[in-house]
C-alpha cells in the first residue's frame, strides 16, 4: 500500500492522507530494533538514508507513538 511513496528504499514524499502517513511510518519503524536504545545521531543517520529531512521523520515517529524519546531528546527506543 505505501510502496508508491518509496523508490529504492528511499521515501520520495510524505503522503498527505493520514492513513497513508501511518502506513509509511509503520514501514519506517521496522528499521529499528525493539529493546535497543538509540542515540540521536544513530536515529538521524538511519532516517537520513531514507529521507533528507530526517528530523521531520523523527518527529513524526515520536508523535505517532512508534518511537519514544527521553525527556532530553538524547535517547530513543522503538515502542511499537
Amino acid at each position: 500500500m505505501c510502496e508508491r511513496f518509496f523508490k529504492e528504499n528511499a521515501l520520495i514524499t510524505i503522503p498527505k492522507k493520514q492513513k497513508d502517513k501511518e502506513a509509511v511510518f509503520e514501514r519506517i519503524i521496522t528499521l529499528f530494533e525493539f529493546n535497543r536504545i538509540y542515540n540521536e545521531k544513530e536515529i538521524n543517520e538511519m532516517l537520513g538514508e531514507i529521507y533528507p529531512d530526517y528530523a521531520l521523520i523523527r518527529r513524526y515517529l515520536v508523535d505517532s507513538n512508534l518511537l519514544q524519546r527521553d525527556n532530553y531528546g538524547e535517547k530513543y527506543q522503538r515502542i511499537k
